[in-house]
C-alpha cells in the first residue's frame, strides 16, 4: 500500500482474546497489533471494543457483535485516534491546494 501510496496514512484497530486459557497465545494476540502499528508506522486503536466487549447492554444477544450503542462507543474509540489524523491530513492538503505552507516561526510563505 505504501509504495503504490506513499502519503497514505495507515490506522490499525487493535482487538484482544477472552482470557480463555493462560497461556502466551492471548498475550501475543494483543502485542501483534502494537507490532503491526510500529512496523507499519500505522496509527493504532489500541481495542476497538473498549468499554463494549463483554458488556451485555451494547452486544447483541451473542455478545459478539456491538448493538446501536455499542456502535456509537466504537466510533468514538476510532475517532480518538482518526480524528488528529485527519486534522492533519486536511491541514495539509488545504495548504498544497493555497501553495502556502508554514515556516517555523508560523508565518506563511
Amino acid at each position: 500500500m505504501k509504495r503504490a501510496h506513499p502519503n497514505v496514512r495507515i490506522v490499525i484497530a487493535g482487538m484482544r482474546l477472552p482470557n480463555y486459557s493462560a497461556d502466551d497465545y492471548v498475550s501475543a494476540f494483543g502485542k501483534m497489533y502494537v507490532d503491526l502499528a510500529a512496523k507499519n508506522h500505522a496509527a493504532l486503536v489500541p481495542y476497538l471494543l473498549e468499554g463494549v466487549g463483554g458488556d451485555p447492554q451494547l452486544n447483541f444477544p451473542d455478545r459478539l457483535h456491538p448493538n446501536a450503542a455499542g456502535q456509537k462507543i466504537l466510533a468514538e474509540n476510532v475517532w480518538r485516534v482518526l480524528e488528529p489524523i485527519a486534522r492533519e491530513v486536511s491541514g495539509v492538503s488545504s495548504r498544497a491546494e493555497r501553495g502556502t505552507s508554514h515556516s517555523k516561526c508560523g508565518t506563511r510563505k
